[in-house]
Formats: structure tokens, C-alpha cells, sequence
């Protein structure tokens, strides 16, 4: 059975409640950013490191401390997979 609106939903505020706008927000944007540039092969290199800097700057503007983003970053994937898994259940 795929999980209804409602419970993905609900994983969705739990993940919200737990982390602050910014931490969230740069969380998304790295792991979206990384698949994008190895997509293009350049998540290696010049430009992946110059994405990594605008990311840890973009912490830093926003008050951020490197173990809450990590946090941040854990939890979505943890979101993310458990959406997935939940999709993948049988009807």
C-alpha cells in the first residue's frame, strides 16, 4: 500500500519541526546541487568546490552550525529514503 497524502505529510512536519528554515533549506539545496553537478561531471573539481564554499558560507550567513546542517542533511536523506521505501509498498 503507497503511503496516503497524509502520512507523507506528516513525515514532512515532523522533518520541519525538527530543523530550523535555513539548516533545511541548504540541506535540500546541497543534495540537489551535488546530483545536478555529478550529473554534469562537475561535482568534482573547480566548480563542485565552489558550490561546497557557497554552501558552508550560506551557514554561516544564516547562524547554522556544521553539526545542525549535518543533522539537517541526515534527516532528509532519512525523509527521503523512507518516502521512497513507502512508495515501493504494495496496494
Amino acid at each position: 500500500m503507497t503511503a496516503t497524502s497524509d502520512e507523507i505529510a506528516a513525515l514532512r512536519v515532523e522533518f520541519e519541526r525538527s530543523h530550523r528554515r535555513p539548516a533545511r533549506a541548504l540541506a535540500e539545496l546541497l543534495l540537489l546541487g551535488n546530483v545536478i553537478l555529478e550529473d554534469h561531471q562537475l561535482l568534482e573539481g573547480k566548480t563542485g568546490d565552489a558550490f561546497e564554499q557557497f554552501v558552508l558560507q550560506s551557514l554561516s550567513d544564516q547562524g547554522v552550525e556544521v553539526g545542525e546542517f549535518a543533522a539537517a542533511v541526515k534527516a532528509l536523506g532519512t525523509l527521503r529514503a523512507t518516502l521512497a521505501e513507502l512508495q515501493q509498498l504494495p496496494d
